[in-house]
């Protein structure tokens, strides 16, 4: 640990504590000693005391972390502030004259209900809330993806922070690599996943239309995405557009609204917890714009 809480309530680190000092968790309020190696100096908690309702080592290093960054930058900020209103506890919070920021260090498996319950907790109290995610997350999968997806500078992004570093690290859209070798693997990939799926909706809705799914052109389409919008992959939200736009009347016409409207009738957009509605909608009209 690298925080602690003197007598006087106050927090401090190792370098600023004396040995034989009481301390105590500013977590789970039990006493913890300081410890002075050859190489570093930290807190740790007494024998056989507790580090706290359900916390990792990783997580507590993580807040530690993340105190001292904004302590480090001259903010003001306080750790496990407690929001009895919503009997919740926040990791980290700064305050500034224009507003208050709660920092989220999640370490644990949530859910999209949980994350959204949270955040409209912290909204409905004037606090804005940013979550930084943990080592778990630093590959995320498609669904963890969609979770983690918080709006920074006008645009989706994800954030995370783990060891060795503890680096908070910003990851926005990219261009993905569409050539090469790369291009390849997923070609192939694709083409193994559109032979296995003989059964599912998508293949049913081809095979009525005179089509056979697996033998679809994966050369012609886009095959990474950029960003995970949407419940399926990337190629079968294209392959059934283009199956829906073979049904629609030739010569149709529309206007970018209309089209945005098409496209939306046509998808199964992904929810994302962390988003507002507006920020969803503007998700959505990437995706569209870039069909």
């Amino acid at each position: 640990m690298q925080l602690a809480l003197n007598q006087a309530q106050v927090l401090v680190t190792p370098q600023q504590a004396q040995l034989g000092a009481e301390l105590t968790c500013p977590t789970c309020g039990r006493p913890v000693r300081l410890v002075c190696g050859s190489r570093r100096r930290y807190f740790r908690h007494l024998s056989g005391q507790s580090t706290g309702a359900g916390e990792t080592t990783t997580h507590l290093k993580g807040k530690d972390q993340l105190f001292l960054k904004y302590q480090q930058a001259n903010q003001q900020v306080q750790t496990e502030v407690s929001l009895p209103q919503f009997n919740r506890r926040i990791d980290i919070l700064v305050q500034n004259k224009q507003q208050q920021l709660a920092l989220e260090y999640q370490c644990s498996p949530i859910s999209a209900e949980q994350l959204s319950q949270r955040t409209q907790a912290y909204y409905q109290a004037g606090i804005k809330v940013r979550w930084i995610f943990g080592p778990r997350y630093e590959q995320p999968s498609r669904h963890q993806h969609q979770l983690m997806t918080q709006w920074v500078l006008n645009q989706p992004c994800l954030i995370t922070m783990g060891p060795p570093n503890w680096t908070i690290k910003y990851r926005f859209i990219t261009t993905p690599a569409n050539s090469g070798w790369l291009r390849m693997k997923h070609e192939y990939a694709c083409l193994r996943r559109l032979r296995r799926a003989t059964t599912n909706d998508l293949a049913n809705l081809a095979y009525q239309q005179g089509h056979r799914l697996w033998l679809c052109p994966v050369g012609l389409h886009t095959l990474v995405e950029s960003w995970p919008l949407t419940t399926e992959s990337l190629l079968m939200w294209q392959i059934r557009l283009l199956l829906a736009l073979e049904r629609t009347a030739p010569a149709t016409t529309w206007t970018l609204a209309t089209w945005q409207q098409w496209v939306n009738q046509h998808t199964q957009w992904a929810t994302f917890p962390l988003l507002a509605a507006q920020q969803q909608k503007s998700c959505s009209k990437f995706a569209c714009n870039s069909f």
